[in-house]
């Protein structure tokens, strides 16, 4: 109920806090913040916020001359509203500068032109941090936590709420309503073009067990469907949208479809249509008043041990149902849609994919939410962004929390080459009972123990009057005292990820504070774990590359030393990368662990033990089978679209079976037998599909790739035929001519009389494939081949 407050009503505004945006409000911008509530959503009005950002003097400048000359300087017409001497830290020292207020956002980037311009200013500082963020960062108004607001009606906006106070728990649970969907588009040249090529399903899926599935009607367009899609989401009126893969493919094409039939896709909680955009190799879509979050972007982040990441088998990964694939090809969608007796079947498939791009962002939301309310990012940008970019944002925010004032990302030298850890080679062949031993943390570990800090870091010929740790062999100093910026905060966040641990101990498992504790602990292991890369990414404020370069040259001289006290001990040593040495089964394994964590200043414990481990002889290429039956493959793996499915799960099921039977007699024979099926003919089309993105124009390659060629081929065939840039071509190659690039071929476009190239398959894909993990043992690839060779090394050794 609202409470009178003199003249005034009080209203009390309670929700999860889903995003903010602003609004313009008599030439002002007013920060918008979106909640979601019980029942309801609301939004309030933030009237006290200015844009601001820093102006440095120049070594032969006063700040408060220099605040007096800016006061009186315009861009143009437009001119400073206020600029006020500020007392900063950098270098741990004290910076007077000059704080810049502007009328509007949308007048920084002209004030910092003009300014940066002028021999009185050094630099700009935080002038592209956005406004809203800004706002959350000073206030502390962190996304997705509930929250509690006092306001009162606005006088300057009618029917508007004015934010009086706010107040947030970070630890109440919160409950979005989550909508999913998904679209099937008629395709009967492949790859779809908006411009021409109906959607013909939507799949839809919310988190409350609804499902429906809208179908274009035979003989009309898909403008019904686009408009029912776009109402369903209004009327559902979902927190959080999910698609999967859904920035760079269902979003746009549905907004493309819905401008060739002169209608917008009105699913903003203003009425207003998603914003799309361009975030570096990838579209950002936002929709006012949501979050809106893309599975296969937050799967690209978070879950590398996916080597492939399809819409399946990041569910399979997740154990979200599949449901049921087969014999479906995606490729296909126009002639399964004009085949009357597989129509249902497209629609189960579809309604399948709505539910497994749901249960993916159901699995992937909670880490999401930890990182964004560190960051200060909402649900949209959060779930997308890069983690240098999340180190960033989290070091800005504790800056701000410290009075430290970020540096300049301009003046930063840009990307820079240092040696990383160190790899030792190890023993080909497979190992039983081996021991994974991890140096947890190893890197932040480093930088809290040599206090690791751009603001402690000693240029050469520099003398300081205290003393300072010196790294090996790049011989980089860092003050010993006082502590830097970052080992303040990799220890606040090492301290903070103990207590955690501390308190999920003492819960029973399962329960929902424990996998509430639990998701926190990740996303501080995430953020704590991202400062070492942070330091040499371009992108970065606070980049340095001497901090990085020192961090990896103690890792290298720790890793040795471990090495050394594993060979005093008596122990095997079998491998060691970065932050990790392997050794066979020993009793003095324990005593070694407690021996190197006593002497050195990093902690090392069990990681997994491997009841078999083979290793091929190179570095960084192994594959191991643990105690509880889990398969680890590092290196071996071939990963990029350019390998077909058929040689992934036949090169899978080799080291599946080499690692179960440890016969690889028994793996060659898997391999020999995949290779005689190809020569059969007995291996399904789609499995033999090879993917590569289309970057330009097919006739702008300079070297005729595959892709672009069976493209082009396309377009000979058929007029008006068109692939996206920026679209996956799937193509195979068949038997019909000398150069690989003239005989790619889109499955669509296969001529009856034309045969795949066994051969090439064969030679340049399932055999590279195996061989990679065969080859030890002798096997060369003549033989995988079916081909005559010269005996293998087992044959001469009997």
């Amino acid at each position: 109920m609202p409470e009178q407050a003199g003249s005034e009503a009080t209203h009390t505004i309670e929700g999860t806090l889903l995003t903010v945006d602003y609004v313009t409000v008599n030439g002002r911008a007013w920060p918008r913040l979106w909640l979601a509530g019980e029942q309801d959503t609301h939004t309030a009005l933030v009237s006290d916020f200015e844009p601001y950002f820093y102006a440095v003097p120049a070594e032969s400048a006063e700040a408060d001359k220099l605040a007096h000359t800016l006061q009186r300087t315009t861009a143009g017409e437009i001119a400073p509203e206020r600029c006020e001497v500020v007392t900063r830290s950098e270098d741990l020292a004290e910076l007077e500068a000059v704080r810049v207020v502007a009328h509007h956002p949308g007048n920084v980037p002209a004030l910092r032109r003009k300014f940066r311009s002028m021999d009185a200013v050094a630099s700009t500082r935080e002038d592209d941090v956005l406004f809203v963020n800004r706002f959350m960062v000073d206030r502390d108004v962190r996304p997705l936590a509930w929250t509690r607001i006092e306001a009162t009606e606005s006088d300057e906006v009618p029917g508007a709420m004015e934010v009086d106070a706010i107040e947030q728990d970070l630890e109440a649970a919160v409950d979005l309503d989550l909508l999913a969907f998904d679209l099937e588009v008629y395709n009967p040249h492949v790859t779809p073009d908006a411009s021409s090529d109906p959607i013909v399903v939507a799949s839809i899926a919310g988190d409350d067990g609804y499902t429906e599935v809208l179908t274009k009607p035979d003989e009309a367009s898909d403008r019904e469907l686009v408009q029912d899609l776009a109402r369903t989401i209004r009327e559902r009126d979902p927190d959080v949208l999910v698609t999967y893969n859904g920035d760079n493919f269902d979003w746009p094409y549905l907004v493309d479809r819905a401008e060739e039939h002169g209608i917008e896709v009105q699913v903003g909680r203003d009425g207003s249509t998603p914003e799309i955009r361009q975030a570096g190799r990838d579209k950002a879509v936002t929709v006012t008043g949501r979050g809106n979050v893309d599975g296969y972007q937050m799967a690209q982040r978070d879950l590398p041990d996916v080597k492939v990441q399809t819409l399946e088998r990041v569910a399979e990964h997740l154990g979200v149902d599949e449901g049921d694939h087969d014999g479906l090809d995606s490729a296909n969608m126009a002639e399964i849609w004009d085949d009357a007796d597989r129509r249902e079947e497209l629609l189960a498939y579809a309604e399948d994919d709505a539910l497994m791009a749901l249960g993916i962002a159901e699995n992937l939301l909670p880490l999401q939410r930890g990182l964004c309310q560190r960051t200060y990012q909402d649900l949209s940008d959060g779930s997308r962004m890069g983690r240098g970019r999340q180190a960033d944002w989290y070091l800005l925010a504790e800056a701000h929390r410290r009075n430290v004032l970020a540096p300049d990302k301009r003046a930063h030298q840009g990307s820079a080459d240092y040696e990383g850890g160190v790899v030792l080679e190890p023993p080909a062949g497979i190992h039983e009972d081996v021991v994974y031993l991890d140096f947890s943390s190893m890197y932040p570990s480093i930088m809290v123990a040599h206090n690791v800090s751009p603001d402690t870091y000693v240029p050469p010929g520099v003398d300081v009057d205290v003393d300072a740790y010196e790294a090996p062999e790049v011989d980089h100093r860092f003050r010993a005292e006082p502590d830097g910026f970052f080992k303040r905060l990799l220890q606040q966040l090492i301290d903070q990820r103990g207590d955690l641990k501390e308190e999920m101990a003492d819960l029973s498992p399962g329960t929902q504070q424990r996998k509430n504790l639990a998701v926190e602990e990740q996303a501080i292991k995430v953020l704590t774990n991202a400062f070492y890369g942070y330091m040499g990414w371009s992108g970065a404020r606070w980049q340095s590359v001497p901090c990085a370069e020192a961090t990896t040259a103690w890792g290298r001289h720790f890793i040795q030393r471990a090495v050394d006290m594993a060979d005093e001990m008596g122990l095997e040593v079998l491998y060691g990368d970065t932050d990790s040495v392997m050794v066979g089964e020993d009793e003095a394994v324990e005593a070694f662990i407690d021996a190197v964590n006593e002497e050195l200043p990093i902690e090392l414990e069990v990681e997994a033990r491997f009841d078999t481990l083979f290793f091929t002889g190179a570095k960084k290429r192994y594959a191991g089978r643990t105690l509880e039956g889990d398969t680890v493959v590092r290196g071996l793996e071939v990963r990029r679209g350019d390998w077909c499915e058929y040689a992934k799960d036949v090169q899978q099921t080799v080291i599946d079976t080499l690692l179960s039977d440890q016969n690889p007699d028994e793996a060659t024979r898997f391999a020999k037998d995949a290779v005689q099926a190809l020569r059969d003919g007995e291996v399904p089309l789609e499995d033999l599909l090879i993917h590569k993105t289309l970057t330009m124009d097919p006739e702008d390659y300079s070297s005729k790739q595959p892709h672009a060629m069976a493209v082009q081929r396309a377009r000979e065939q058929e007029e008006g035929f068109e692939a996206p840039i920026g679209s996956k071509i799937g193509y195979v190659i068949v038997d019909d001519g000398d150069l690989v690039s003239e005989r790619a071929r889109l499955i669509d476009f296969l001529a009856e009389d034309e045969e795949l190239d066994a051969d090439y398959y064969i030679d340049k894909q399932v055999v590279p494939a195996a061989h990679r993990v065969l080859s030890y043992f002798g096997e060369d690839e003549d033989e995988l081949a079916g081909r005559p060779s010269q005996a293998s090394l087992r044959e001469w050794s009997g």
